[in-house]
């Protein structure tokens, strides 16, 4: 069992974690992860807008061309949102701006990604 009997080394352990690359990769990841929630809004909302499309045409069937056509252009103008929150997640999933810009800044942060070995070792001094 691994305890932390230094504070010294839980507060070294603790700042190569937060400085790290690897902190940055993992923001990146939880970043991308959320705005690919972002497709939930407009997803549902596509669902009632056909749902409320296919009522007013079952009430008034001779106003199915222009229903159709509204209920196309606001489908799309909801979407955007969407295509908008995927194209940033596949940018800050495979081109990974911000780790780029943390190591040039930074090029020590390229070689202090912690590995688990490093940890127990950094714990167990």
């Amino acid at each position: 069992m691994l305890l932390l009997t230094d504070v010294s080394a839980a507060s070294e352990v603790a700042s190569s974690l937060v400085s790290s690359l690897g902190f940055v990769l993992g923001m990146e990841a939880l970043g991308a992860g959320i705005a690919l929630l972002a497709g939930m809004g407009p997803g549902i909302g596509e669902g009632y807008i056909g749902g409320k499309a296919v009522e007013a045409i079952a009430r008034q069937p001779e106003a199915g061309g222009v229903i159709t056509r509204t209920m196309i252009i606001g489908d799309v103008i909801s979407e955007t949102g969407t295509v908008y929150a995927f194209v940033f997640a596949m940018l800050c999933m495979f081109l990974q701006p911000f780790s780029s810009t943390i190591t040039s800044l930074m090029p020590e942060a390229a070689n202090n990604t912690p590995t688990l070995a490093g940890l127990i070792d950094l714990i167990t001094g």
